[in-house]
């Protein structure tokens, strides 16, 4: 019988908590879209458009961390976060000479083909931020300002949302401050497409050391897809079952070969540069990195 107890207290020691809070700013209206993580951890979620959240861990002493463009990062223990207040941070710009542009030129980097990605990043029950490295060059002194942005999509669920993010580079060659000028929450419809974003009227100047494009997944329910084993016709005519299952959160964004490592991947609270996949690849991705397939279209 002692025994029997003994278990029953162990077992009910290590059952994960269901942690429920709110994002508000300081005037009280709820920030929808604000990625939290537990501190130096891998678990973490998305607060809804309402600033709803919820997380899932047994220790309400650790540390969440609460992160959003245009608010301070604020870190705060799990038991008190039921009420999570942010504080407004201003957004410092480079100072742009608007007058006289003329928008005369314009030439695309990163340019790849749609029908020729095979291989995609894809976030899963935690959120996470890959960016690529975009390095300034000789070309684009006659045209730095971004004019739009093109970045191929993949989604099994229609009106995926994910945020765009620019990041300048630091002297040690990784991602540092938030360059954004305004949250880019961006809409992605069902399937695979070439989503473009109109980037103008935000005069984004690429700086002299180049600058990284990144994408945030957010974990939130309307991003959210289950799937399961599942069958596929193979060339042969027979049918093979596919063992993967589980829960990710849309889009998936496809990926380019390239002989260099260009992406970076923020979790746990900081950013890693991506390795060379330890298995061999199919075609045109053998035994090279994989960068986000983005393109930019740049303007005078």
């Amino acid at each position: 019988m002692h025994k029997i107890v003994v278990l029953l207290l162990f077992i009910s020691a290590n059952v994960v908590a269901q942690v429920k809070g709110k994002v508000a700013d300081e005037a009280k209206n709820p920030v929808a879209y604000v990625n939290i993580w537990v501190e130096d951890e891998n678990n973490g979620t998305t607060s809804d458009a309402n600033g709803d959240f919820t997380i899932l861990e047994k220790n309400k002493e650790k540390i969440l961390v609460f992160s959003a463009l245009g608010f301070e990062t604020k870190k705060v223990r799990i038991s008190e976060a039921e009420q999570v207040i942010l504080k407004s941070a201003p957004i410092h710009l480079q100072e742009i000479v608007i007058a006289g542009k003329k928008q005369s030129k314009t030439i695309t980097i990163g340019d790849y083909k749609k029908g020729g990605i095979s291989h995609f990043f894809s976030s899963g029950k935690n959120p996470w931020i890959v960016a690529r490295y975009f390095p300034f060059d000789v070309k684009m002194e006659q045209t730095p300002y971004i004019k739009e942005l093109t970045i191929m999509t993949d989604s099994e669920v229609d009106q995926a949302k994910f945020l765009l993010h620019f990041y300048e580079v630091t002297a040690n060659g990784n991602p540092g401050k938030d360059l954004t000028p305004e949250n880019n929450l961006i809409t992605v419809e069902k399937g695979q497409h070439n989503t473009t974003v109109k980037l103008e009227h935000q005069n984004l100047k690429i700086p002299g050391n180049g600058v990284f494009v990144a994408v945030e997944w957010l974990i939130i329910a309307e991003n959210k897809y289950d799937f399961s084993p599942s069958l596929k016709d193979t060339a042969s005519g027979s049918y093979t079952v596919s063992n993967f299952s589980g829960i990710r959160y849309e889009p998936r964004i496809g990926t380019v070969p390239s002989e260099e490592s260009t992406s970076w991947r923020f979790t746990m609270g900081r950013w890693t540069k991506f390795d060379k996949p330890n298995v061999s690849n199919i075609g045109k991705y053998n035994n090279k990195f994989n960068e986000l397939a983005i393109k930019l279209t740049l303007t005078n």
